[in-house]
């Protein structure tokens, strides 16, 4: 633990301090300040730490052989060390004459990550980065600028800041308080998510990311209502990014003195940076205190260990109003969003069609009228329909017009209470268990084309989970007396699923009941109606006619693919874990794993070998499972365990198992500064 020298918040505390600022602050006013690291964009650029250990040298090794470089390829671990070493070895001896100096472990990789990547950055080294234009290549190939990504923590923060109100309007329907959060923000990233972040959300926001003309502009934040984004070491934008020792002392000795005016006079909340020597670090030592405290949010136990963060950050946390706060970007992030804004969900999930609505009714388009009255002029005496002239210019209104009544109506349709259970085939590759999988919708039949709107309709309600829809277009389609027996299955097969979803088991039954009985209905619509049967004789409690659905699946339809014959067996073998047939479900769910490895069914299996009293066997299964499948270890794996309890398993034998799981859980939540 850390010593007391420092405060230490817990994540609950800090955000309720935080969200207390905002209440007392003045309409318009924002009081907080982020300082984002590259942690902040964990999961879409890599750490220093792993930039040094082997991003960077295999980036290196691929485009000195003139291969094409996929961060994502797999190399195994003695590949990477190899490449990495031979390149940190490498580069040390090509530069001994600028006296470089790098302390590298048993495997040639540098300890200090910042000094090595300042290093490979650094215009007075050869052998890296150190031309501007190829520092600049990487870091672009890095970020993938051909496709929009975002995390969690950038989502959640976008959609906080779009949600606060501006300075012009003080109160807003979606944020809680008069005040807004924030609305400047500090990043040593040079990636661009925050803007992309911001976009997603329509917010307004401007950028400083030539650091080496200054900071002055943060000045001006207090009276803008963009968002102003902060890139203090440059942005990849840009022809330079400041990475190397030399440009950022430049930067500390000329911007840190003015951005210790513009921290101190706020809050100062820090996420996802790990505190290295730069312009910010020597801000806030400079600061002797914070208006409204400084929260540095980290992933270390103990802050105040040797290479925790960087050498600065243990005397900026003992400051009487800077607190350490334990907790992840993204999960702080959720819950300042909880407690900020209004409704629990962002827009852009809870209402999307919404918010492009919106989007679109706030171009105006009546500028174009001139332009029509100008082409009726011109074609007077010409004899050109002045109709034909003019259809060019209303054409942008008109279907501006129609593309809004479309999405008034799909918004309607999309804010209807959502059903629980998937769509379309409802299970044709989701197995059910101990946890919840959605399916992948399945291929409906070829039609013909009088049907080819109705089935577009029915597809279009379904997606938007309006199942009464649903329901509505598929008995207007069955009244047809001329339907082909695929058309007529193709339609049954939807009003079954929906009418599973809205909890009409034994209506979805008899639709699958139909289509089983139907002449020469294709074999593809039969096979998903006897498994979606089966999951509705479950759901009823008629566990027989379920068992026998899936064996038809499983053992008679020919043409299954493997993969939903696996989902068929473990299926099978759940049922018979709630008839307590144990031997059963144990050989339902081996088979089924044989077939196809369906994440659900791994943790199914370590629970079938406990049921069977084979424990040791069982703890393995549960370690593969979850070294594999991490984000089922509680849904599919410790409730079942729980579930168990009292049932037919005792404590004793469930302890190990639920400890095993715990500590992978974990694992899996503790993530690399």
């Amino acid at each position: 633990m850390a010593d007391d020298t420092i405060q230490i918040l817990s994540e609950k505390v800090a955000v309720q301090r935080i969200i207390e600022t905002v209440q007392r602050s003045k309409p318009g006013e924002a009081p907080f300040a982020l300082v984002v690291g590259s942690g902040f964009s964990r999961g879409l650029v890599p750490l220093a730490r792993d930039l040094v250990s082997e991003i960077l040298p295999r980036w290196i090794k691929c485009r000195e052989e003139g291969l094409q470089f996929d961060s994502k390829k797999r190399w195994s671990q003695q590949e990477r060390d190899s490449v990495s070493g031979e390149f940190w070895k490498k580069f040390i001896k090509d530069n001994e004459e600028q006296r470089l100096k790098l302390d590298l472990d048993d495997r040639n990789i540098p300890r200090d990550h910042a000094a090595a990547y300042k290093a490979a950055f650094s215009h007075e080294f050869g052998g890296a980065l150190g031309a501007p234009g190829l520092a600049r290549e990487f870091q672009r190939e890095l970020m993938e600028l051909n496709r929009s990504r975002l995390n969690a923590a950038h989502f959640l923060l976008a959609s906080i800041l779009g949600a606060q109100p501006t300075l012009k309007s003080s109160s807003d329907d979606v944020f809680k308080y008069r005040a807004a959060f924030s609305r400047l923000i500090l990043t040593t990233n040079f990636d661009p998510f925050l803007q992309i972040a911001l976009q997603s959300v329509g917010r307004l926001y401007f950028m400083s990311d030539r650091p080496d003309l200054g900071l002055s502009e943060l000045a001006l934040e207090d009276d803008a209502q963009a968002i102003h984004l902060a890139y203090v070491h440059g942005s990849v934008h840009r022809r330079f990014q400041f990475a190397n020792e030399t440009d950022l002392k430049h930067l500390r000795e000329n911007n840190a003195n003015f951005l210790a005016g513009i921290l101190k006079r706020r809050g100062v909340i820090v996420l996802g940076y790990s505190g290295w020597d730069d312009v910010i670090v020597e801000a806030l030592a400079a600061c002797d205190k914070f208006d409204h405290r400084l929260y540095w949010c980290g992933l270390e136990e103990n802050p105040l260990q040797e290479g925790a963060f960087g050498q600065k950050v243990p005397d900026i946390l003992r400051k009487p109003s800077a607190f350490y706060v334990r907790t992840k970007a993204g999960p702080f992030m959720a819950q300042l969003f909880n407690n900020l804004v209004k409704g629990g969900i962002p827009r852009l999930l809870d209402n999307p069609i919404g918010q492009i609505r919106e989007m679109l009714q706030a171009i105006d388009l009546d500028e174009l009228d001139d332009m029509q009255a100008k082409s009726v002029a011109a074609s007077a005496g010409h004899g050109t329909p002045a109709a034909l002239n003019a259809s060019g210019s209303s054409a942008f209104k008109n279907a501006k017009e129609v593309t809004l009544k479309r999405l008034e109506a799909a918004e309607s349709a999309f804010k209807s209470e959502p059903a629980v259970a998937p769509a379309r085939a409802i299970a044709a590759v989701a197995p059910e268990g101990g946890g919840k999988k959605k399916a992948a919708p399945a291929k409906t039949s070829p039609v013909e084309k009088p049907l080819e709107s109705l089935l577009a309709s029915i597809s279009v309600a379904e997606s938007l989970r309006n199942f009464e829809e649903v329901l509505t277009l598929c008995d207007r389609g069955l009244k047809d007396g001329s339907l082909s027996p695929d058309q007529k299955a193709s339609l049954l097969q939807y009003r079954g699923v929906a009418h599973y979803n809205l909890s009409a088991f034994e209506s979805a039954i008899e639709d699958w009941t139909a289509i089983t009985l139907l002449p020469d209905a294709p074999v593809t619509e039969v096979w998903q109606a006897h498994y979606n049967r089966g999951l509705a004789w479950r759901r009823i409690g008629v566990f027989e006619r379920a068992i026998a659905d899936y064996t038809r699946v499983i053992e008679e339809l020919p043409g299954v693919p493997k993969e939903d014959v696996a989902a068929a067996l473990g299926n099978r073998g759940w049922v018979r874990y709630i008839q307590n047939d144990f031997p059963a479900f144990l050989r339902d769910t081996e088979s089924s794993l044989q077939k196809d490895q369906i994440d659900l069914f791994a943790f199914n299996y370590g629970l079938a070998l406990l049921s069977n009293a084979r424990d040791v066997e069982a703890l393995d299964a549960y370690r593969a499972a979850a070294q594999k499948f991490r984000g089922g270890i509680e849904s599919m794996g410790i409730a079942d365990v729980r579930d168990a309890v009292g049932k037919w398993l005792s404590e004793e034998r469930a302890r190990p198992v639920i400890e095993l799981l715990e500590s992978f859980k974990k694992t899996s939540e503790t993530t690399a500064r």
